[in-house]
């Protein structure tokens, strides 16, 4: 019997994916994951002879320029202050953009890497799901599991449902799978009782199931029946009930958070320092601006307009006007944008895997006869 090769490009995307949530170093250094994206990337660029391919009218242009923006102002502010750690934060947005490139390019040698990384996007929530119990003390109010953080948990949790949820409308798993990857996205967003990540989970389930009236009922009916019964049977100290307890109190509790003016996040530097507005301040060497924090801007739209300045921000707004010529890319990016607007999420891959998304299946018009056929067409 004849074994089928697989190819080492799924190997490494798999691994990539499982290993994402498991942070082992500290927070801005490189994670396990991305040696094996990193490995990936300079696999395939010597794999090819270093040719990069280029097409004319690709959203992929914009945000490489973007990315190319963010390297000049840093490495100016570099040059400026003397302090080579903040051009770190392009090196960062340089191996994202440089990793989702490549996968298109495998998208267009008809690797089909959007089936991969939607099953193992959903196998990854399951998996943390399962793992949780092993490490979480319930006993405590936010949790984290392997992150190092629970906003870190809730915007992996975030990420994770807007690229399962988008992709499951191209691609085929068992309803069973479906249903228990996507109670274990909304369970990881739960147990990190991210503000943010919470109320943008509704957003993002509203678009996802209201779109078709039909469906969204019966779903709607089915949850709150289930949901009804569960809390009718289980004891006052299970599981379920102290997850539901801190939500209520974690949301319930937002307008007396010590965080939540637009001060406590950063955003009095944009008003502190009009003299960056034009090309930005870059970022790093924080202590320099007039903030109540001292660290980075707990936004990433505010960071890419106060950081890369008006020219930064037009660059980014017309590859989301780009992309958003798909109407679908624009109401799957409402959530994500929501949650921008008070954590800084740049830097996460798996926002830059939803771009990727968004850049392939913006030509796609919705239909549901035809989507699988329009898919495989552009895949190929």
């Amino acid at each position: 019997m004849r074994i089928k090769k697989v190819k080492i490009e799924y190997i490494l995307l798999i691994t990539f994916i499982l290993m994402s949530p498991f942070y082992f170093s500290p927070s801005g250094l490189p994670q396990i994951a991305d040696f094996f994206a990193a490995f990936m990337i300079i696999a395939y660029f010597i794999k090819n002879n270093f040719k990069i391919y280029v097409e004319k009218n690709n959203p992929f242009n914009l945000l490489f320029f973007f990315v190319f923006w963010t390297l000049l102002v840093n490495l100016l502010w570099t040059l400026k202050l003397g302090n080579t750690s903040i051009v770190i934060y392009s090196i960062y947005y340089l191996y994202n953009c440089l990793f989702i490139y490549i996968l298109y390019l495998l998208t267009k040698k008809n690797i089909d890497v959007f089936s991969i990384i939607y099953k193992s996007v959903s196998f990854t929530l399951i998996l943390q799901f399962l793992l949780s119990f092993l490490v979480v003390d319930f006993t405590g109010f936010r949790q984290n599991i392997f992150f190092n953080n629970p906003n870190q948990l809730g915007y992996f949790g975030l990420c994770s449902l807007t690229i399962l949820l988008y992709l499951s409308e191209y691609y085929k798993l068992n309803k069973f799978l479906f249903t228990i990857s996507l109670l274990s996205g909304i369970y990881i967003i739960a147990i990190s009782l991210s503000n943010a990540a919470m109320l943008s989970a509704i957003l993002l389930l509203i678009i996802h199931f209201f779109r078709y009236i039909k469906k969204a009922l019966k779903y709607l009916s089915f949850f709150i029946l289930v949901f009804l019964v569960i809390m009718l049977f289980i004891p006052e100290d299970s599981l379920i009930n102290t997850v539901t307890n801190n939500v209520y109190l974690r949301i319930t509790g937002i307008p007396n958070e010590p965080d939540a003016s637009l001060a406590a996040r950063g955003y009095d530097r944009i008003i502190n320092h009009p003299e960056y507005w034009f090309v930005g301040a870059g970022e790093g060497n924080f202590y320099r601006f007039d903030s109540l924090i001292n660290g980075e801007m707990h936004s990433s739209w505010g960071t890419i307009f106060f950081g890369y300045g008006i020219v930064g921000m037009f660059i980014f707004l017309l590859f989301l006007i780009n992309v958003f010529k798909y109407k679908k890319n624009f109401f799957y990016f409402i959530p994500v944008f929501f949650y921008g607007l008070t954590h800084q999420g740049l830097r996460s891959t798996y926002l830059w895997l939803i771009f990727l998304i968004f850049i392939t299946f913006k030509e796609i018009k919705f239909d549901r006869k035809n989507v699988f056929l329009e898919t495989n067409q552009l895949l190929n």
